[in-house]
């Protein structure tokens, strides 16, 4: 029971950040907050034992540092797809529900790998992952994560939204 606490108070602080991520307009300040959502989830699925979802989101945390500091590269982006589906797929402990955290960050990580970078691009992207994940943190339990990625799926539209607005 402690362990569903702990690992739901780090996925709360994660979820902090990640919103901070959907609502700002600047893709540098999306990211940067990304990396921290990354390192607060980590460690939420690691006291969840959701070791798929750490193995992802510890990946991501690095793919979303290398797209901060302007790193990224194509080359970059298949090794860390590479590595988070064989490692994920061998801590994976939960089935075919296991391998959503891996999809969901498959998809992030080609996506801004593959230049589909615009602040308005990044938040269409985080929704599908918001999506993806949401099913994932109701089987491991992370109910707070669970109603957080809803409401933070809300704000990405939203946020998605907003910037098509603002280009135009």
């Amino acid at each position: 029971m402690t362990y569903l606490i702990v690992g739901n108070i780090l996925s709360f602080i994660g979820v902090v950040f990640l919103a901070l991520s959907s609502i700002v307009l600047d893709k540098k300040r999306t990211v940067f907050y990304q990396i921290f959502d990354c390192l607060f989830c980590t460690l939420s699925n690691i006291a969840l034992g959701g070791f798929s979802g750490a193995v992802v989101t510890l990946a991501s945390m690095l793919r979303n540092a290398l797209v901060y500091f302007d790193k990224n590269t194509h080359k970059i982006t298949i090794i860390i797809a590479l590595v988070m589906t064989i490692v994920g797929v061998l801590v994976n402990r939960h089935g075919i529900i296991g391998w959503l955290p891996i999809i969901a960050s498959i998809q992030y990580t080609l996506w801004l790998g593959w230049g589909f970078t615009s602040n308005k691009s990044v938040k269409l992207a985080l929704a599908i992952n918001l999506a993806i994940w949401a099913v994932y943190d109701a089987v491991i339990m992370a109910f707070p994560a669970l109603i957080a990625d809803l409401i933070i799926f809300v704000l990405s539209v939203f946020g998605y939204y907003r910037s098509c607005r603002i280009e135009k």
